[in-house]
Parts: C-alpha cells; sequence; structure tokens
C-alpha cells in the first residue's frame, strides 16, 4: 500500500514538472502520462524484483521515476501544439 501512495505522488510530481507552458488539455495529458508511467513502472519492477527485499522496494521507487520522466517526456512531445501551429 505504501509503494501505490509513492507511485502516485511520483508520477503527479514527475508530470507536473513537464506541464510548463502548456495548456489545459496537453497539462492533463502530460500528468496523466507521468502517472501511468509511474504505476506501470514500479508495479512491475516490484513483481519482477521481489517486495521483501532492499533491492525490490528501492529499486521500484528509482525506476518508477525514470519511467515516469520518459513516459511524460513522450506525452509532452505528442501534445506540444506550439510546433505544429507556429503560435504560443
Amino acid at each position: 500500500m505504501l509503494h501505490a501512495v509513492a507511485f502516485i505522488v511520483i508520477g503527479l510530481v514527475v508530470g507536473a514538472i513537464f506541464i510548463r507552458k502548456a495548456r489545459a488539455l496537453a497539462a492533463g495529458i502530460r500528468v496523466a502520462g507521468g502517472l501511468i508511467g509511474s504505476l506501470a513502472g514500479g508495479f512491475i519492477s516490484l513483481a519482477a524484483l521481489g517486495s521483501k527485499t532492499g533491492t525490490g522496494k528501492y529499486g521500484s521507487i528509482v525506476i518508477a521515476i525514470v519511467v515516469a520522466a520518459i513516459v511524460a517526456a513522450i506525452a509532452a512531445a505528442i501534445s506540444n501544439t506550439t510546433t505544429v501551429r507556429g503560435r504560443y
């Protein structure tokens, strides 16, 4: 349960980092990308590494941060409307 809360907080914080100069829909997409990446990366790595070991406990947190950043960056690139329309 504690890991689930940590993954949610990590996803929201990492997603919030990527919402700079974004409109409402794009900001939501970026935060959702960070949240989905954190939850998926965290739970998959926790299951693979095991929840009883120190490597599994802390490694899943690190992997959740990395995957959340990658997915939020991809979501930011996809939802970037300023390059498509040419205005701010």
